[in-house]
């Protein structure tokens, strides 16, 4: 387990392990000045797939309730919104 809350969160959400994505959640709206544009925000990848995007494929509803810095805040699509979950409940720090 890791020592914080947001990578194992991550890893449920990616699934991936914390330290294959790469993250150190420090400040989730902090930007790299676009230097690299999929993690260039504290936050997963924009390429990996979410646990959501793979339940959407066989048919689910998703929604996601709690804390939700897992993906990052820094845009809308770092949010859960844009990870694949329909609706979301969330607070992020």
């Amino acid at each position: 387990s890791a020592a914080e809350c947001t990578p194992a969160r991550q890893a449920l959400l990616s699934g991936r392990l914390p330290i294959h994505n790469g993250i150190i959640m420090k400040e989730p709206i902090r930007w790299d000045g676009g230097v690299d544009r999929d993690s260039g925000y504290d936050g997963v990848n924009s390429n990996i797939t979410s646990l959501a995007h793979k339940l959407k494929a066989a048919g689910y509803v998703t929604h996601m309730a709690g804390k939700g810095d897992g993906f990052g805040q820094a845009t809308v699509f770092h949010t859960p919104l844009g990870r694949g979950f329909d609706t979301a409940l969330t607070y992020f720090n």
